[in-house]
């Protein structure tokens, strides 16, 4: 598979999440878990539910902790919580199709929520590739029938 691919499981996710946002992180070209936002909140109340912690979670059980060297699909940009997860649990290569300033200016998500720019972390470690699928993303984000409920 490449990352068009993967970029396409992860918006797959996001429009069939609680909340629409999606995941896919993959190690060694094998697809160790995806996620959408959201995933058992309703049993948890889980405000951390986001679809990159969820598939972090699964991942880190599956492979019991090792991530290193796992990249992971994100829909849009993670937020701080998700970028922070993602590097504690060693993944150093990051993929999204949409951005933060993409969701704010078609006004999906409001100015300030979730902004943590991947451009805060540039001395980091960590490769981040922005733009996969962006325009299937953003028009999945426009017309998604649970646009700005969870907002």
């Amino acid at each position: 598979m490449n990352e068009e691919q993967y970029m396409q499981l992860a918006i797959d996710e996001a429009t069939k999440a609680a909340w629409p946002f999606g995941a896919v992180i993959v190690k060694d070209g094998e697809i160790i878990a995806q996620a959408g936002s959201g995933d058992g909140q309703d049993e948890t109340h889980d405000p951390t539910a986001h679809a990159e912690v969820n598939a972090i979670r699964r991942a880190s059980l599956k492979l019991k902790g090792d991530l290193k060297g796992a990249t992971l699909y994100a829909s849009c940009e993670p937020c701080a919580l998700c970028f922070g997860a993602s590097w504690y649990a060693g993944i150093r290569n990051i993929v999204y199709g949409s951005s933060i300033k993409d969701l704010q200016e078609i006004d999906y998500l409001k100015d300030g929520d979730l902004v943590f720019p991947h451009e805060h972390v540039s001395e980091s470690d960590v490769e981040v590739k922005t733009g996969v699928l962006r325009d299937k993303v953003m028009d999945m984000y426009k017309s998604h029938s649970k646009a700005k409920q969870w907002l």
